[in-house]
Parts: structure tokens; C-alpha cells; sequence
């Protein structure tokens, strides 16, 4: 046949009085419509005569613009500013042009009539002889199937992607739009099973997420206020007076639907408004108003007003509301759930539907991979593809004969062109984007726009513009830190090399290349050449492809005004890959595992041969032991090295560090969802797992605080109570309380839970390291403030008074060598003066706790908390009595003399004078509440008496085999309780 005649046919009429608002799709179409001429075919487009001198503007030749007069057109509707297009779509099925049977008793089916009869009618005088094969419209156009019956009507619309940054994408669908497309209709398959093009649609998810965090992000202020919230909630904007959204749902505008969403959103969610680029209406004051109204509203920044805001933001929260917007495909290409909340395509893959499924229990989409991977290859057109010489002509043949032998069955099977070149094109304005906002990237392909990340990196804050020196590409550094952002590949090993060279100028500098708190390489820098860094990057570092390094030079004094110490020689920055470390394999990445047990380590090759084998056979299938050794020097290394199960993995920080950063590594490496951490002298006990999971499932908890047992080691320090168990009453029941409620109790406490017996979601885990600077363990201080800020930020938290755990008490332990003396952990490498904190040579501890960093840590987390939760009250007088006792129970153990006490209380008693004569009655909860609940336990122990069991290991079979039928998790009961008394601090 010959070459197929193409209309455009873009909107002639107004809508909503705003007779120009079309006109913007004349420049969409354009170059769709110049290649198609240029590869000859006959293409017209028809417009409202006052868009004329657009088509002009645009580059449409004269020839092929058709005008319809306002006498013809406009002046005859009963209404000229009547809403024609969501008149038409509403009452006609685009595919076949007939009436909607239901609608035919409505008041406007008259004027619904009259308005296709006198388009129809316009058209043909309009067209004359021109009769289309093929016809493009951006409106509902029941007249033109009336017209030309035979003819494959395409409605275009934008698709998936649609706004700077990302690429812009259009659909052209065959039978209509929103809740008429093929998307939208359940007897339509909207999914592939061919692998390629899923597998195609995972690479491009990474690629599009990593093209995009490499960039600076300009979202820092929603970020920073949506992280106090439990969950973030984005609100689509949507175009006032246009049919998508007026005929999709009963709001009248987006104002309403936001409105509307804050209404029925919880208050503990962010609730974050996008509105529509083209349509920003809501004044600051309105913005003022709604915010007064409801604390939890988070408006757009006026500075991000013209982004893209929407779909840069769709990644950054939790869940997207819409009623039809390419952000909603956003939430389905991103796995976001999206709750619906008019009737559109969206409807059909929506996790709920209206603003009612807001408090719905959590759904995921019920879109899958294979719908994301049919939506972005099979119906999404990128720009640049149809605007690609010869492709269009070529696939819109194919489309017309597809149609004419089969209708819309199978129309959209296939890929719509070679998925290789499709992804290409889907990444090519990101790169673009990405080089634009950043400069070349070192070492990218020789491909421009290609997305090869191998040897590449990009040049973050604290540089300078490029320079050269001949042929020498350099930047000086503007500060002491200076940001490199590399694009190295997960789950792989790899070697970064950097040059650097001092100013002229300086006498030399110590430059260290780090990732977060980790020094990575450290070289001196002299005047006599160049120096290079090169560190080693082991897998388990890189857990984000978006890798930020950091260069830090010494305290920077130039030589002179604008200099700086570093230079940067771009041309010697090389990514390469390397062997990987000695290391036990990870669980397979494909699958994170339910649970995580973390064991940081320092020396506990002693202790870690009778533990960890045994932890290993009590564990099931699919949880993840961590063990993160602290670079030992006693074989421990080589011992977990040598365990061969696929459980476990082996860490190792890139130098010895503190326990609490040794700790933090395990936790930032570690890929469950449920944590938490043991000292390498405990032993989990067999039910911990499916306590943690029962809870779970009967409760919103993120941190749970179980009991334990507490086991002296036989080889410890004080003979009296080797191989005994402390005395402990346990019980059924699980009180739930509020986060905020137990971080104001747990201020005021000198100890925190043990930490074998405290796990947490690691969700909440991610909300702890935004709230402390990126850590959740904070330096030097541990557990002892990330519990308590965990406790703040949680959604809940569960008192478990049942064993999950047998605490071990060891000469290695910290808690042990703590109340011994500042030297007695010096043979495991603890060195309680500079990472425990304490301050009174010979003690072990000073006058502020009964743990040495115990007030201070107290403090730390009311600091933290206080902007998120309100007052978190330290109760001065309680800490000073509670230390006094402690110093008597020392006097009287010997370990200090009566005069030391005194005099530690002493200057105690001063530091805190102040603070205790200006502190307030608190009106929350505070100090160590004690337990009233019915007790079971061991008949068998008694307390300061020897058992009948020699190691750790005995005494976790002996409870798991006497007591196993009351550890059924079918026993626990659940207490709501606010102000129940709950022993959750060890005394």
C-alpha cells in the first residue's frame, strides 16, 4: 500500500475558558510531524485558526496546517466555554464513538450529542479530500471515529517519564484515554513475560536511580522534615480545567484533593504537595493557611516549584496519591504503593483506592516487574526515538496493518522498538542532565551519552572549576574536604587510585581519603611531586552505587588569598577491579534475609570457638550472622574465616576503630529486617527468632525489648560467681507502649537493655543514622544513645519479659572490666579511658553513672530527641542518688577507699548543683519503674549458686529443653499501656 496520510489533530476548542492551553502541544508534535514529511508521507495538521502563528513558530510548513474558523466551530456550541473534551469523554467510548448506554438519561447527553455531530461535521468541511489512515490527538475525539471508521486513531499523552531530567516519553494508545485505555482495561494484558525486557527494566531502575543520586541533591529541606515523621505521603498536583483530571474524579481542583488526603491521612505521616508545573496556583498565604491547620502539611519549596519536583520526588518517599499523573507510573516503575484516588489508568494497579485506603494496612502495588517492564517497553515512546529518521514512518505502518487485521488484540505484545536502543534512548537526557550538572565525568566512555560508569568520577562540593596545564586537567580544592562521587559497582571488589599535589606554594600536606568515618588511605603530599592514594574497596564497603569519597587535607592555610592545599589531577583518578579480600560469602543478595545477628569483635577468638558454632546450629535457614572483626590479633580472623556456611559473613573496617564504629560497620553492612547485635561471649537461645516474628505480626513495634539470662563465665575474674546465673522473673505478657513515652523513661536510666536482648527494624535504623549524622552507633558512646533515640523515633515498642538471649559475663566483656578497673580490658585491646570514658584512673567509672559515658549518653539523646518528640527531662537529683548508692556498694566491695568516694562525690555534688536547683518537675514518666507480673522461672537457680552446667552453651540447651513448651510463642499476651510498670532496665 502506499504511504499512510497522517493527521494532527490538535484541540480547536477552549476548555475552561483558557483557549490557548492546547497550544503547547503544537510544539510537542512538530518534530514527530517534520520527520514523518521528510520521510514523504502526506501529513496535515488541523488547529483553530488563532493558532496559526504558533504552527509558524514551531517550523510546521504552511502547506500542512489546516485551520478551522471560530464562525465554524466555537460560536456554534451551546457553550463556547463549555468543558467539551470531558463532555466527550465521558459519554463515549473513543474505540467505537458510541454512547454510553448507563448515561443516557443524563442532562448533558443532549449537548454531548450535538457537540460530536458538530464536530463531525466541522472536520469533514474542514479536511475536505484529505482522508487520514492514521490520526494523533491529544483530546477525546468520538467525532472523528464517526468520520473516519476505518482509520487507526492514536491518543497521545505523556507516558512513564515526561519532565526534565528524565527522558520525555509519550503513549499512543489505540483506544482512548485513562479509564478507556488499554491499560486500564482488565480484558487487555498489560505485562510481559519475556526476560530480556524484564531484565532490561531492572538495569534501568539502577541506572535512571544512579544517574539521578549523583547529582547534588536539591531536595535536602523536604528531606530533613519528612524524616521526623514516620511515613511521607506524596500528593500529585494535577491541572485544573483539564478533562484528565475533571473527568477522573469529583475534586475540583487539586487545592481540594490535598485537602481532602490531609483530612484522612494519619498525622504522623509527612504529607508532601506537588502541584502540577503548569498549574501552580496555591499562594504563599494559602500554603500558611493549610499549614496552620495541619502541622504534618510539607508544601513544594518555591525554589523547586519549576522541577520536575514530582518525579524527583516519587523515589524519596514512602507511598504517592494521585489521580492520574505520569508521577503515578513513577510509583509503579519505583514499586511505591500509590493509592488512587479518582478513576483513571491508574486505578487498575493501585494499592488502594480514595482517600479511605490511606489507613488501610499497608498494601504493595498489584503491579509487578512484568507490568513495569510492559509499560516502560511496550507502551512508552521516547522522544527521541520518534523523532529518529525513517523509525516512526516504519513503525507506524506496521501499527496500521497490526490494526486493520486485528483490532487492539495484541497491539501492544512486542517491545515497541530493539530493547537494547530503547533503554539507550531512555537514559540519554538523564546522562545529558547529569554531565550538564556535574561536567564530564573522568574515564567515561568514549560513547557521549553513554551510560558506562567504568573509571568514572565525578567532582562533588569543595572543588573548584576546572583548570588546565597544558594537557593536564586539575581543580584545586576550595576547603578542607572536598566530595568525590563514584559510580562503583555493587557487590564488587575495586581499587581507587587518586593523585594529588600540593599548592606551589605549601610546604606539603597529610591528605587522607575517606568514606564516611573510615580513613581509606592516608600520604603525605610534598612539593617534590605528586602523591598517589589508592585504596582498596572491598564489597561489603560499597553499598550504595552512588559511592561519596572525600578528600581531606590538614587545616587548610593557603599561601596566599585563594589558594588552596590540594590540587586534584583528574587524569590519574582509576577505578579498576580487584581481587576481593579473604571473606566469607554473603547471603545471596537476591534475598535479604528475615533476620540479621550482628557479633562485633576485638580478640574473641577464645570465646567465639565455644559460641559461634553452636550459634550457627541454632539458627535457621535465611538468617544472617554478621561477624565484624575489629582487626584481631589473636586468630580471630582466620578462625571465622575458616567457618564455612553460607550464613555467615565476615567484615572487617578498613582499620581498628572503636567499638561502637566496629559495632556501627556490622549494622551498616548487615541486610535483614530485623537486628540486632551480641557481644562475641553471648548466646542466642533457639526461640529468639519466632518471638521477634510473632511480636511483629500483633503489633506497629520497630524495637523490641526482650529479657535474658546472664551467665558468668567459669574462667571469670571474681571466682565467687564463675559458672552462676543471676536471678531473673519472667512472664507472658508483651507491653506495648509509645516511642516517645519510652525514650523520656529511658533519659533517666543508667543502664539500657543488654544488647543480645534488644532488636530493632531497620527501618527504624535508617531513621536513627538521619537523626545522628549518618551513625547508629554513635562514637564512643554505642548503644547507650542509639537505643534511646530508637526508642524516640520508633513507631512503637514491645517489653518482652521472656529470655531471647543468655548474656554472657566474661574478663573480655566491657560491662565487666567497667566495674573491675580501668586496666582490666587492656589485654583484649579495651581501653576504658579514651573509648569508654572513664575519668577516675582506678575505678572504672566516675560520678556521673554506674556505666563511666552513662549521663553523658543521657544527655546526648534528650538532645536528639527534643526537636522530634518535645522535652525529653533529665532528672538530675534522681542520677545523683543513684551514683551515691553506687559509690557505696564500691566503698563497701573494697574497690575504692571511703576518701575517694568522697571525693568524687564531691566534685560530683558541684558540677550538678546548678543543674538540680534549675530542673522542673517533669510531666512524663521518668526514673526505673519495677515489674508486677506473675513469675515462672528455674527451680533449679538460685542466685550466687552453682548450676549444673559447664559452659554458655549448656545453659541455652538446659533452658530451651525444660522450658521449650512455655517459650510457645502462643502463649504471649498483649497489653496496651501507657503508664505500666515495666522493668526494662537491669539492675
Amino acid at each position: 500500500m502506499a504511504d499512510p496520510k497522517i493527521l494532527f489533530y490538535e484541540d480547536p476548542l477552549t476548555d475552561n475558558a483558557s483557549f490557548f492551553r492546547r497550544s503547547a502541544h503544537l510544539g510537542c508534535d512538530a518534530p514527530w510531524l517534520r520527520v514523518l514529511m521528510r520521510d514523504g508521507h502526506d501529513v496535515r495538521m488541523l488547529v483553530h485558526e488563532r493558532f496559526l502563528p504558533v504552527t509558524r513558530k514551531v517550523g510546521i510548513p504552511r502547506h500542512a496546517v489546516i485551520t478551522v474558523s471560530e464562525d465554524e466551530l466555537v460560536n456554534r456550541l451551546w457553550n463556547p466555554h463549555a468543558d467539551v473534551n470531558t463532555l466527550l469523554h465521558r459519554h463515549f467510548d473513543p474505540l467505537s464513538a458510541e454512547a454510553v448506554e448507563e448515561l443516557a438519561d443524563s442532562l448533558d447527553r443532549p449537548a454531548a450529542l450535538a457537540t460530536r455531530a458538530l464536530l463531525a461535521d466541522a472536520v469533514k468541511k474542514a479536511l475536505e479530500d484529505f482522508k487520514p489512515d492514521i490520526i494523533v490527538t491529544w483530546c477525546p475525539a468520538p467525532h472523528l471515529r464517526v468520520v473516519f471508521p476505518d482509520a487507526l486513531i492514536l491518543h497521545k499523552e505523556t507516558s512513564i517519564f515526561s519532565r526534565t531530567p528524565f527522558p520525555l516519553t509519550y503513549t499512543l494508545d489505540p483506544r482512548g484515554f485513562h479509564f478507556w485505555s488499554v491499560p486500564a482495561q482488565p480484558t487487555e494484558p498489560a505485562s510481559t513475560s519475556d526476560q530480556a525486557t524484564i531484565a532490561a527494566t531492572l538495569e534501568l531502575r539502577s541506572a535512571l536511580a544512579l544517574a539521578h543520586d549523583l547529582q547534588d541533591k536539591p531536595f535536602l529541606e523536604i528531606d530533613d522534615q519528612i524524616r521526623n515523621y514516620q511515613s511521607s505521603l506524596l500528593v500529585i498536583g494535577h491541572e485544573n480545567g483539564s478533562f484528565f483530571f475533571d473527568a477522573s474524579c469529583s475534586y475540583r481542583s487539586q487545592v481540594h484533593q490535598l485537602l481532602d488526603v490531609l483530612e484522612n491521612a494519619p498525622q504522623h505521616w509527612a504529607v508532601i504537595a506537588s502541584e502540577h508545573p503548569d498549574c501552580r496556583r496555591m499562594t504563599q498565604a494559602e500554603k500558611e493557611f493549610i499549614k496552620e491547620r495541619y502541622p504534618n502539611f510539607i508544601p513544594i519549596p518555591e525554589a523547586l516549584s519549576p522541577l520536575c519536583s514530582g518525579q524527583m520526588l516519587a523515589r524519596r518517599v514512602d507511598r504517592i496519591a494521585a489521580v492520574s499523573s505520569s508521577v503515578g507510573l513513577h510509583a509503579f516503575f519505583w514499586g511505591k504503593p500509590l493509592h488512587a484516588l479518582g478513576h483513571s489508568h491508574l486505578n487498575r494497579f493501585a494499592a488502594g483506592q480514595g482517600v479511605g485506603s490511606l489507613t488501610e494496612a499497608p498494601r504493595q502495588n498489584a503491579f509487578t516487574d512484568e507490568n513495569a517492564a510492559w509499560w516502560a517497553f511496550h507502551y512508552s515512546y521516547p522522544n527521541s526515538l520518534a523523532e529518529k529518521p525513517g523509525w516512526l514512518s516504519s513503525h507506524l505502518r506496521t501499527k496500521l496493518d497490526h490494526w486493520q487485521a486485528q483490532g487492539v488484540v495484541g497491539y501492544f505484545a512486542k517491545p515497541i522498538a530493539d530493547v537494547d536502543e530503547m533503554q539507550s534512548r531512555l537514559l540519554e537526557r538523564s546522562v545529558k542532565t547529569l554531565r550538564t550538572h556535574l561536567g564530564p565525568p573522568l574515564g567515561l566512555s568514549a560513547v557521549p551519552d553513554q551510560l558506562d560508569f567504568t573509571n568514572a568520577a565525578w567532582f562533588g562540593s569543595g572543588w573548584a572549576g576546572a583548570e588546565t596545564n597544558g594537557d593536564i586537567v586539575y581543580r584545586w580544592t576550595t576547603s578542607r574536604e572536598a566530595e568525590l562521587i563514584l559510580p562503583l559497582p555493587v557487590g564488587c571488589d575495586v581499587l581507587v587510585t587518586i593523585q594529588v599535589g600540593t599548592h606551589g606554594g605549601c610546604a606539603g600536606q597529610a591528605a587522607e581519603l575517606r568514606l564516611g568515618d573510615l580513613i581509606l588511605a592516608a600520604q603525605q603530599v610534598g612539593l617534590d611531586g605528586a602523591a598517589r592514594l589508592t585504596a582498596h574497596l572491598s564489597k561489603t564497603l560499597i553499598v550504595d552505587p552512588a559511592t561519596r569519597l572525600v578528600v581531606q587535607a590538614q587545616e587548610v592555610a593557603p599561601p596566599s588569598e585563594g589558594a588552596a592545599p590540594l590540587a586534584l589531577i583528574s587524569t590519574f583518578i582509576t577505578i579498576e577491579a580487584a581481587p576481593p579480600l579473604p571473606s566469607r560469602p554473603a547471603i545471596a543478595t537476591h534475598a535479604p534475609p528475615r533476620h540479621s545477628v550482628l557479633i562485633p569483635t576485638l580478640n574473641g577468638r577464645e570465646t567465639l570457638e565455644v559460641v559461634l558454632h553452636d550459634l550457627l546450629s541454632r539458627i535457621p535457614d535465611g538468617v544472617e550472622v554478621v561477624v565484624s572483626d575489629n582487626h584481631s590479633e589473636d586468630g580471630t580472623w582466620e578462625f571465622i574465616n575458616g567457618l564455612r556456611d553460607e550464613r555467615l559473613t565476615v567484615l572487617q573496617p578498613p582499620e581498628r576503630v572503636d567499638y561502637a564504629s566496629n559495632a556501627d560497620w556490622a549494622y551498616l553492612h548487615a541486610r535483614g529486617e530485623w537486628l540486632g547485635h551480641l557481644g562475641d561471649d553471648d548466646q542466642i537461645l533457639s526461640s529468639r527468632f519466632a518471638v521477634v516474628d510473632h511480636v511483629a505480626s500483633h503489633s506497629d513495634a520497630e524495637m523490641i525489648y526482650a529479657n535474658r539470662i546472664r551467665y558468668y563465665w567459669p574462667n571469670f575474674m571474681a571466682s565467687e560467681l564463675a559458672n552462676t546465673l543471676d536471678g531473673a522473673t519472667f512472664s507472658d505478657t508483651v507491653i506495648l507502649m509509645e516511642g516517645d513515652d519510652v525514650a523520656r523513661r529511658s533519659i533517666n536510666s543508667g543502664n539500657v537493655r543488654h544488647t543480645g536482648a534488644v532488636i530493632l527494624h531497620r527501618n527504624l535504623i535508617r531513621r536513627v543514622r538521619d537523626a545522628m549524622g549518618g551513625r547508629f552507633m554513635a562514637q564512643r558512646l554505642a548503644e547507650y544513645v542509639s537505643y534511646r533515640v530508637a526508642a524516640g523515633l520508633s513507631a512503637g515498642v514491645a517489653f518482652v519479659n521472656r529470655p531471647i538471649v543468655v548474656i554472657g559475663r566474661h574478663d573480655k566483656s566491657i560491662g565487666t572490666s567497667m566495674h573491675h578497673d580501668t586496666g582490666a580490658g587492656t589485654a583484649y585491646g579495651t581501653d576504658l579511658e579514651e573509648n569508654i570514658g572513664s575519668h577516675h584512673p582506678g575505678t572504672g567509672f566516675h560520678f556521673l553513672g554506674q556505666q563511666p559515658f552513662s549521663f553523658e549518653a543521657a544527655l546526648a539523646a534528650a538532645s536528639t530527641l527534643t526537636p522530634r518528640i518535645g522535652p525529653c527531662p533529665i532528672d538530675y537529683a534522681l542520677w545523683r542518688e543513684r551514683v551515691i548508692a553506687d559509690l557505696g556498694n564500691q566503698v563497701a566491695k573494697g574497690r575504692i577507699s571511703p576518701d575517694a568516694a568522697a571525693g568524687i562525690q564531691a566534685a560530683g555534688d558541684a558540677a550538678l548543683a546548678e543543674a538540680i536547683q534549675s530542673q522542673t518537675a517533669s510531666p512524663h514518666l521518668i526514673g526505673t519503674p519495677v515489674p508486677i507480673e506473675p513469675s515462672w522461672g528455674w527451680r533449679e537457680r538460685i542466685s550466687g549458686r552453682r548450676i549444673g552446667a559447664t559452659s554458655i552453651t549448656e545453659v541455652g540447651d538446659w533452658f530451651e529443653n525444660v522450658f521449650a513448651g512455655r517459650q510457645a510463642t502462643s502463649s504471649l499476651s498483649y497489653k496496651l499501656s501507657r503508664d505500666a510498670i515495666v522493668d526494662w532496665v537491669d539492675s
